[in-house]
């Protein structure tokens, strides 16, 4: 998850969030993980790696 989102412009909500890691060609076990994020605008990498209930 940390390569597809390591150059993300945060802040970002869970759908830029989505977006940018299939752009950056992110395996279907972290898109899936974005997915399950509560909507919310997140202001770091380690904010979305907090929220995400697998990681």
């Amino acid at each position: 998850m940390k390569a597809a989102l390591n150059d993300a412009d945060f802040p970002l909500g869970k759908d830029d969030l989505v977006r940018h890691a299939e752009q950056a060609g992110a395996g279907e076990e972290v898109l899936r993980s974005l997915r399950t994020l509560p909507l919310a605008d997140y202001r770091s990498l380690d904010e979305v790696l907090r929220s995400t209930p697998d990681r």
